[in-house]
Formats: C-alpha cells, sequence, structure tokens
C-alpha cells in the first residue's frame, strides 16, 4: 500500500543508503554525482512502490527550483486581474509550472510582505502588477538574477515590463467617437498616481 508519510531518511533506511544518496536520486542530481544507474533504478522503483511525494518546500531547497511563479497584482478579483491570472495559470500549466499568487490592495506593505513570503518559497520567477513603494525589493531581485515581469503599470527602469498602449488607445477611442459627430466628450477616472490612469487621461486631453 502507498504510503506518503515516508520521509528520506525511512527510504534510506530501508535502502541501506546514505540520506544524500536518496535525496539526489529523487531530485534528479545522481547522474553529475555519478550514482549508479542500478542504485538510481533501486531507489525509483522503491519511491513510486510506497508512492511517496517530497515536501515541496524542501525539494525546492534541494534543487534550487521550485517549478513556480508568484503573480502579484493589486486584486486577483478584480475583473481585470482575473481572467490574466487564468491565462497566466494555463499557459504555465502548459510548461510544466505551477502560479502562485496575492493581491497586494494597493498597499505597499501588503505588497513587500508578500513578495518577501514568496522569496522564502523558493519560487522560479515573478510576474507582477506593481504598486507604489516596490522598487527597492524589486530592483534587490533583478540584482541577484532573479527572473521579474512587470505588467499593467508603473514600470521600474531596467525590470522586463508588458503593458497597454493606454494613451495612444485613448486618443484613438475619443478619436472613434469624435469622427460618429459627438463633440461633448466625457472621461470619467480615478484620482491616482498609477501610470496608466495618468496616461489614459493624458490620451483623453
Amino acid at each position: 500500500m502507498a504510503n506518503k508519510k515516508l520521509s528520506i531518511n525511512d527510504i534510506a533506511k530501508h535502502l541501506n543508503i546514505s540520506k544524500s544518496t536518496v535525496s539526489l536520486v529523487i531530485n534528479g542530481k545522481a547522474s553529475e554525482r555519478r550514482i549508479s544507474k542500478d542504485l538510481q533504478k533501486k531507489v525509483l522503483d522503491y519511491v513510486k512502490d510506497v508512492g511517496f511525494q517530497p515536501h515541496h518546500l524542501a525539494q525546492s531547497l534541494a534543487t534550487g527550483r521550485s517549478n513556480s511563479i508568484g503573480l502579484v497584482v493589486e486584486n486577483i478579483a478584480d475583473s481585470f486581474f482575473g481572467p490574466i491570472a487564468m491565462m497566466i495559470e494555463n499557459l504555465a500549466k502548459n510548461h510544466g509550472f505551477r502560479v502562485m499568487y496575492s493581491s497586494t490592495l494597493g498597499d505597499p506593505q501588503t505588497a513587500n510582505e508578500i513578495i518577501n513570503f514568496f522569496r522564502r518559497s523558493q519560487l522560479d520567477g515573478y510576474i507582477i502588477a506593481p504598486t507604489i513603494g516596490i522598487d527597492k525589493i524589486v530592483q534587490e531581485m533583478v540584482a541577484e538574477k532573479i527572473p521579474i515581469v512587470l505588467f499593467d503599470r508603473d514600470p521600474i527602469a531596467g525590470v522586463h515590463f508588458v503593458g497597454t498602449n493606454n494613451k495612444e488607445a485613448t486618443i484613438e477611442a475619443c478619436t472613434h467617437i469624435f469622427t460618429q459627430g459627438f463633440r461633448n466628450i466625457g472621461f470619467v477616472t480615478l484620482d491616482s498616481s498609477q501610470s496608466q490612469m495618468s496616461d489614459r487621461l493624458e490620451g483623453y486631453k
């Protein structure tokens, strides 16, 4: 019967080998450490037989990879961010990654806490809709060569960014309405310093 509560130590004792050997085999590093194919097969066959599943965090610490991406947005329930999150999750799944996501609600302290928590979880990369006040932590991650893509608002110098041409899109929308014969064109927005909001207002003006 499968026993998913076994530890690497239990497997090592059963097979009469070291814990480090079991860990290397499970985490795909056996060949580079010149562990024999026969011993690799012995470990993998036993692991499969007992249904052992390594702890996700322990495995990521051992391999340096978690096959996970952190998605940080203002509000995951928002009608804009929700569909984007679903598309990112589907694409990530197709490439063997899972997505962990959380909402900042526009609060810099919350954003920094979320990102620091994700960093401790050894995520492989980040997709972030930045809020004001996270420049420092993002620049630290870039310096550490952690893959990051920012999107939607407030690009940070030196960091990959994907955004909408908000100014041009607003100009196009207003021009379209104007060509339909309308002259009193209103624009409803928020009192916000976020780049996407200010770009739309600039396009309207």
